[in-house]
């Protein structure tokens, strides 16, 4: 990604956003692009390369807390519904009324938010490897802590006061078990309580993936550890408090379903956000579904970025 495509945006709270901006050509419709944790804008890059040689608007922001975007520490600053308002504030400084909306990872929660917010700055919204995040303002983080000792023990451990701290000191261990040689590593070592934090602090270590150099990996790390690691850990915290309910009792109940056009682009290998949760989910709240099912982890949008390409673009062909 071109760096002089780079903009900065002040938004209306105040916060700076860097973000990647290829306006539409020819009437093509502009891609607005969401990416996770840890991630920067930067993991979009097979995405926006090709949707820009297309001729599509390209939008890819560094979300809040990483890149070249405002870190603050406070984990109140990221509830949803103002991080999909700083959203909204970088689409009216580029003025652009509508977007199709594309997600991975955290940034499915922010495209889920975008949908129940700003319905209708939204034409289309596709969905990788993590689906659709319904509001819930019922949830009980106690319980949801409960639930997660086996399933994502790894996000008890990154909303622990000193979690930042343990990674920037072990960040190669760190590095290779979000990044692992091989998809299963994360059954054993990311999804117990526990194991995650005992990882890190061993100092174990995987080979790269095949699909990271080691240039991939000091980009990486330059980038995430800009300022420090806890900006990013913070978009883990108001689940594990009780911010993230009282920020979902700001949705209309009438806008938890799913007008638009979606697809869920499920990975098979992707031992955190497991198909059947998306599947689950979109076929209770989105009417107008497609899903495909990929043999890939994660990181799909990194690791096999060819077929990523290949059903969002048949996707929009034919939904619009």
């Amino acid at each position: 990604m071109d760096p002089n495509a780079y903009k900065n945006v002040t938004v209306s709270r105040g916060f700076n956003y860097h973000y990647f901006i290829s306006p539409a050509r020819d009437g093509k419709p502009t891609i607005l692009f969401l990416h996770g944790f840890p991630s920067t804008s930067s993991d979009w890059r097979h995405q926006a390369i090709f949707f820009h040689d297309l001729g599509y608007g390209v939008i890819v922001p560094d979300l809040l807390g990483y890149g070249g975007t405002s870190k603050p520490l406070d984990p109140a600053e990221y509830n949803q519904s103002l991080i999909t308002k700083d959203v909204i504030d970088i689409l009216d400084a580029e003025k652009i009324d509508k977007v199709i909306s594309v997600g991975h990872d955290w940034g499915s929660v922010v495209n889920s938010r975008l949908i129940n917010f700003f319905s209708e700055r939204v034409t289309a919204a596709a969905f990788l490897a993590v689906g659709y995040i319904p509001p819930n303002p019922k949830s009980d983080w106690r319980e949801l802590k409960d639930r997660a000792q086996n399933l994502v023990g790894y996000q008890l451990f990154f909303v622990e006061d000193d979690a930042a701290e343990i990674i920037e000191k072990h960040w190669d261990s760190f590095h290779s078990l979000v990044w692992p040689a091989e998809h299963e590593t994360w059954i054993e070592h990311m999804r117990p309580n526990g194991a995650a934090k005992a990882w890190i602090l061993a100092d174990k270590k995987t080979p790269l993936p095949a699909y990271l150099t080691e240039e991939d990996k000091a980009a990486q790390t330059a980038a995430l550890l800009k300022d420090g690691i806890q900006g990013g850990l913070n978009w883990y915290k108001p689940s594990y408090s009780d911010l993230a309910a009282k920020d979902a009792e700001l949705i209309p109940v009438e806008n938890y379903d799913i007008k638009q056009p979606v697809l869920f682009i499920a990975c098979n290998k992707d031992f955190i956000g497991v198909p059947a949760m998306g599947y689950h989910t979109l076929s209770t709240h989105a009417n107008n579904l497609a899903t495909t099912e990929l043999d890939a982890g994660h990181w799909a949008l990194l690791s096999h970025p060819t077929d990523v390409n290949r059903e969002l673009l048949s996707w929009i062909q034919e939904k619009l």
